[in-house]
């Protein structure tokens, strides 16, 4: 004998399935859509391109100078320090022109960046 579900039964099912979905798409790291592709040398213009976590902020002297929102962008050098926010900075332009440094951690595969 098969059952058929009644409409009740359905929402109730249904809504759960979503906040399932909601809760796994919450967990996921942002770069889950991300393709990550090492960084690749533009040595004419002494820069790098370089897969980034989209809408990364590029902050000089601890503000927030810019942004850059596409999820690969030239970088120019990568800075060692310590600090509560990453233990390295990447030396970027911002998409409004301004210069200054992402967090590592926003960056990724940056070691074969020179020092700045």
């Amino acid at each position: 004998m098969t059952r058929t579900m009644t409409r009740t039964r359905w929402k109730a099912v249904s809504a759960s399935a979503v906040a399932v979905a909601a809760c796994l798409s919450a967990m996921a790291p942002a770069s889950a859509t991300t393709m990550v592709i090492p960084c690749t040398p533009d040595l004419a213009n002494n820069r790098w391109s370089c897969t980034n976590r989209p809408n990364t902020e590029v902050i000089d002297d601890h503000v927030t100078v810019g942004h850059l929102q596409r999820s690969r962008n030239y970088f120019f050098c990568r800075q060692d320090g310590d600090g509560p926010l990453g233990t390295h900075w990447i030396y970027t332009r911002a998409d409004n022109g301004n210069y200054g440094f992402a967090r590592g951690n926003d960056v990724f595969e940056t070691d074969s960046l020179p020092d700045c």
